[in-house]
């Protein structure tokens, strides 16, 4: 009989939860943030520790919470652009990192070719020069003995 009389002394619409505010409150929940025990022990302390000066009456309070809960929502918004935008640049730098590793094998390859091209290139010049040097022979032998017979063929 005297809980039955304080349950009906006590209890108003200000100290009961409409339905929405339940829903909310397991929202809250299955997300993992409400705080309980000794989580909200020390936050409450620490709250307290923050704004020793401010004697916050119940809805100042609410609205203060209201206010932290809005710009937390704001942050997280926030966050998840900054992950998405992180993820955009990760990717591009992966392909960019793909490509500059495709263009280092390339280079490497152009190199290799070129190298070989002037080995071959100096094998060409040096029978080239061989070539010239005989022909140079040539040419003098042939001149030589042009002028050794025309010299035979003036004194007779």
């Amino acid at each position: 009989a005297v809980l039955l009389e304080w349950l009906c002394d006590n209890l108003s619409a200000e100290n009961t939860l409409a339905d929405e505010e339940l829903e909310r409150f397991e929202s809250l929940k299955a997300r993992q943030n409400v705080l309980e025990g000794d989580a909200l022990r020390e936050t409450l302390a620490e709250v307290r520790e923050a704004c020793p000066s401010q004697d916050l009456s119940d809805d100042e309070l609410r609205q203060s919470v209201a206010s932290l809960e809005e710009q937390a929502s704001t942050l997280l918004g926030a966050k998840q652009h900054l992950q998405d935008q992180h993820a955009v640049l990760s990717e591009q730098l992966r392909n960019s990192n793909r490509r500059l590793e495709q263009i280092r094998l390339l280079g490497q390859k152009v190199a290799e070719e070129g190298k070989s091209q002037l080995s071959a290139t100096r094998q060409q010049n040096k029978q080239l020069n061989i070539q010239l040097e005989e022909l140079m022979q040539t040419s003098t032998a042939i001149i030589t003995a042009a002028g050794a017979a025309s010299s035979s063929q003036s004194t007779s």
